[in-house]
């Protein structure tokens, strides 16, 4: 009996055991603690000792005093002794703050149960998961409403009919409907209002706003010279690739490596533009190779930002700090943009020449004659030369008669020749202008240029010789695939990818709901935030790639489609103490319109709004001064003939002086990629929109419209009110603002610049 009760207590005491140690979970308890206190010096950049925590291999592996981690043996690991020091000089961390009781136990369990190391997440393989069984109609919503019955979170019901149209169009065309839009789905289903959207060409400009931030798009080149560059075409580009809703891993393919497609179109040409937004410098006495290698760099951090959610230019000058990245990899991954004839020239070589037909036919009847032309100029300058020639002998000069009649005649050929120059400089800028249209394209060398490792990231200081390659931690690159950028594109594009589909996913997600799953869009590595839905992220990543074949349509119509996307935003109390913000969505986000969308927003109300699509960029109205070019005389000429009304996506783009009232929004600088923007909330932010000129002349415009608008004065406030927020005002509302436009007739300070209902734009600001 004794022996029964001994054995009994043995297996509950292994079963305890067991239970704990199972519940430990690697990504999850043990790599945030070696990530927050530990890999600073036992990492990617240093490895004191000996020891580093960022790989399994590393970690079990010898260090200078022993073992890093003994798996079932806590007490001979490193790890372990280090933390439990008797010497408080010598326990780690080293000068930081200390481990907790708590977090020491952890470690300590966990490598007495067997050190089990899991690859962080992002990096395992894109499973297919099954959505949770629930009366939910959509799989989206399945996954989101296992998660809120789990957090005991009551979910809002749908939004009313007129906030799901204003919230539609909004996220879909970045716009709110006109008048007869609103009332044209005010009696359809929400799927056609979806299809109508997706169809609508104003769907491709919307969803190009996001990708230029990714593609560092600018008209000028950078740095302190910052002079112009055409590539406008590259956003034409995009803007089409999105209506025509090419695939995504066509859209990726196109954008690296159009150029090296068999017999690609011009279309692939100026895809890869993408990669020729990088800056170039154009100072005098700077090193070309210079800024062709950083140029190269910025398309090597860009690629893993942008498609892949991983920050990867601190591995230029070391392995990467917390995930598993060797700083040799870089240089490996490097080499596939290593070959480009780009190399810092101002004339942006290589580039791609676009003409309309209009303009070939002008060309090509125009260099005849301007052929024709020089050959007379070459003839005359020949004939003025040996007149000049003869004039000078002494025989002419003693020759009165002579001497006057050749003088007439040197001045009848130099007129000539005048008239001559003079036309043919006319018809070279005619047919320079012809072909003015030059957009910067990637081109691979014949020759293949060696790279080398960095040493420490400079540039100047060659390591070892690499080959092209891909980082050991993610998937094999294809076999009987070219190491080169076209081969890189199938490496990416590949299913067994971890990362494209699910940051492709998870971007869209972000510009539907404001927030992404995971919230650190740039990073997705083990210092990035944790996913709130890790099962959704992969259902959506998987579908994405095998249920809607990579279009980008099909995939957006399916979230917009779903009961969590259509709930109200109202929140309670409950909501609100359970979750503050909003991660697991019960009720629909509250976001800030980013800058794009609210100046369309006022331009369409006002009815001023351009429906003019493609072309170079425009120059809106901007206050006197911000822009001042040191080395040119180029100025911001505000834009005519309605070219000043048009979408904030074609607004001039200088990278020295963005446009302020844009940035004041969070709009990037475009430097460099940027895969997030930062909402912030500033009181400049309201300044813009009552004092710029832009907006006050939207603002009387729309005041016009609310003018004409018949009916009292609730009549015209619930005109301005069902044009910019696709609802009548309360009565409250219509109280509040009534009593303003009372005490301001009664002031006597109002101070109107209006002639016949239009804003005149002041000649100096006040």
């Amino acid at each position: 009996m004794n022996h029964m009760k001994i054995l009994l207590k043995y297996f509950l005491i292994a079963g305890m055991s067991f239970s704990t140690s199972a519940e430990i979970n690697f990504n999850r308890d043990i790599r945030p603690i070696f990530n927050r206190s530990c890999t600073g010096c036992h990492g990617g950049v240093k490895k004191a000792g000996g020891l580093s925590l960022i790989t399994k291999e590393e970690a079990y592996g010898k260090t200078e005093n022993g073992l890093g981690i003994v798996p079932g043996n806590a007490e001979q690991s490193m790890v372990y002794k280090l933390i439990t020091h008797e010497d408080p000089s010598k326990r780690m961390p080293f000068e930081k703050t200390p481990l907790t009781e708590d977090e020491i136990k952890l470690i300590k369990d966990w490598i007495n149960a067997g050190a089990q190391w899991d690859e962080h997440w992002a990096y395992l393989p894109i499973k297919n998961q099954i959505p949770p069984k629930s009366s939910a109609k959509s799989d989206i919503d399945k996954f989101v409403d296992g998660i809120l019955k789990k957090q005991q979170i009551q979910a809002n019901k749908a939004a009313d009919k007129n906030t799901l149209i204003r919230r539609t169009f909004l996220d879909l065309i970045g716009m709110p409907p006109t008048q007869e839009e609103l009332k044209r789905f005010q009696s359809r289903s929400h799927n056609q209002m979806v299809d109508y959207l997706l169809a609508s060409p104003k769907y491709g400009e919307k969803w190009t706003s996001m990708w230029l931030d990714l593609a560092r798009y600018a008209d000028t080149m950078g740095y302190e010279k910052d002079p112009h560059r055409n590539i406008h075409e590259f956003r034409s580009w995009l803007i089409k690739a999105f209506n025509r809703d090419l695939p995504y891993d066509d859209f990726l393919t196109e954008q690296i490596a159009g150029d090296m497609l068999p017999n690609p179109t011009n279309d692939q040409l100026i895809a890869t533009a993408y990669h020729r937004n990088t800056q170039t410098n154009t100072e005098g006495g700077t090193s070309d190779e210079e800024f062709r290698v950083a140029a190269v760099m910025d398309r090597t951090v860009n690629t893993w930002e942008a498609f892949m959610g991983t920050s990867f230019g601190c591995v230029q000058c070391h392995s990467h700090p917390y995930d598993p990245i060797d700083h040799e990899e870089y240089f490996e991954f490097m080499s596939f943009f290593n070959n480009t004839a780009d190399n810092d020239r101002q004339d942006d070589f290589p580039t791609l020449l676009l003409q309309s037909n209009e303009d070939k036919e002008l060309v090509a009847k125009l260099q005849p004659q301007l052929k024709e032309v020089r050959l007379k100029e070459k003839a005359l300058d020949k004939k003025i030369k040996a007149l000049e020639s003869q004039m000078k002998s002494k025989a002419q000069a003693s020759n009165t008669d002579k001497a006057n009649n050749s003088k007439d005649e040197l001045a009848k050929l130099k007129k000539e020749f005048g008239a001559a120059k003079k036309q043919s400089k006319k018809l070279q800028n005619q047919i320079n202008h012809a072909n003015r249209n030059k957009v910067p394209i990637m081109k691979e060398l014949d020759k293949p240029r060696e790279t080398h490792v960095f040493i420490r990231g400079n540039w100047e200081d060659r390591g070892d010789k690499v080959s092209p390659g891909v980082p050991r931690i993610m998937n094999k690159f294809p076999e009987n695939t070219p190491k080169n950028r076209l081969g890189l594109t199938k490496w990416l594009t590949a299913p067994e990818n971890p990362l494209v589909s699910r940051v492709a996913v998870n971007r869209i997600w972000e510009q539907i709901f404001g927030y992404g799953i995971v919230e650190t869009l740039e990073d997705f590595g083990s210092q990035g935030k944790k996913p709130t839905h890790p099962e959704l992220l992969d259902y959506l990543a998987y579908n994405f790639m095998h249920k809607h074949n990579w279009s980008m349509k099909s995939f957006i119509k399916e979230i917009v489609s779903t009961d969590t996307y259509k709930r109200s935003s109202n929140v309670s109390q409950s909501q609100l103490s359970k979750d503050p913000r909003n991660r697991f969505l019960a009720r629909f986000p509250r976001i800030r319109l980013t800058p794009e969308q609210i100046r369309d927003q006022a331009l369409r109300a006002s009815g001023l709004l351009s429906e003019k699509m493609f072309g170079p960029s425009v120059m809106p109205y901007q206050p006197n001064g911000v822009w001042q070019t040191v080395y040119s005389g180029k100025k911001w000429q505000t834009s005519k003939n309605g070219d000043q009304h048009r979408r904030a996506l074609y607004t001039y783009w200088r990278r020295t002086s963005p446009f302020p009232a844009m940035e004041t929004f969070d709009m990037t600088s475009r430097e460099n990629c940027t895969t997030r923007r930062i909402r912030t909330n500033t009181p400049l932010q309201a300044l813009v929109t009552l004092n710029d000129p832009g907006f006050m002349e939207m603002a009387a415009a729309l005041g016009k419209r609310m003018k004409d608008q018949s009916g009292d004065f609730k009549s015209k406030i619930n005109k301005a009110f069902s044009l910019l927020l696709i609802r009548n005002a309360t009565n409250q509302e219509v109280s509040l603002l009534e009593e303003s436009f009372n005490n301001m007739k009664k002031s006597g300070k109002k101070k109107r610049r209006m002639l016949d209902g239009h804003w005149q734009y002041p000649s100096q600001p006040r």
